[in-house]
């Protein structure tokens, strides 16, 4: 331990519960030909149960929530390539339906708007998650029963939040 000097380790992993026992999850199947990350938001498709990647845009209709990262999930690509571990279409995964959840917000998100209690708005077009003062009417919405617990970190150039959803 002495030898990790000037560092820190993450508070978070992204897409993994923060929690380690409060949280429920249901089963889901990726469909379409989008691949999806760790923490990512997916959404409905037309059949219950089958889930597509967001990030083409969806709405507060089809919205289906975040994939949870498991413990056991190789990444597929070739070492010297992407390495991260993704869930492909037609691989079953872990919808969180309720619990705390690490998220990287979006690039535009404001740190100082994480804060306790705070509301968590989506990005329709994107699918990804930001802050309040974004808000932009029809285009940039508040996603209900979602909240920001007010931990947050920063790793790398990403801004990464714990959501509680109940």
């Amino acid at each position: 331990m002495g030898m990790i000097l000037n560092k820190s380790m993450p508070k978070f992993k992204v897409g993994f519960p923060t929690i380690s026992d409060k949280y429920n999850v249901t089963g889901a199947t990726l469909v379409g030909s989008t691949a999806v990350n760790f923490g990512e938001v997916v959404k409905r498709s037309s059949t219950d149960g089958y889930f597509e990647s967001a990030a083409a845009g969806c709405t507060l209709d089809n919205f289906g929530g975040f994939v949870l990262g498991t413990n056991v999930k190789l990444a597929l690509a070739y070492p010297g390539t992407d390495a991260s571990v993704k869930v492909m279409p037609g691989e079953a995964f872990n919808l969180l339906i309720d619990g705390g959840i690490a998220i990287a917000l979006d690039s535009g998100a404001t740190s100082s708007y994480v804060t306790n209690g705070a509301d968590v708005y989506i990005i329709l077009a994107t699918g990804k998650i930001t802050t309040s003062d974004k808000a932009s009417a029809g285009t940039i919405v508040k996603l209900d029963g979602y909240h920001f617990t007010g931990e947050k970190e920063t790793q790398g150039s990403a801004l990464v939040a714990e959501i509680w959803i109940k």
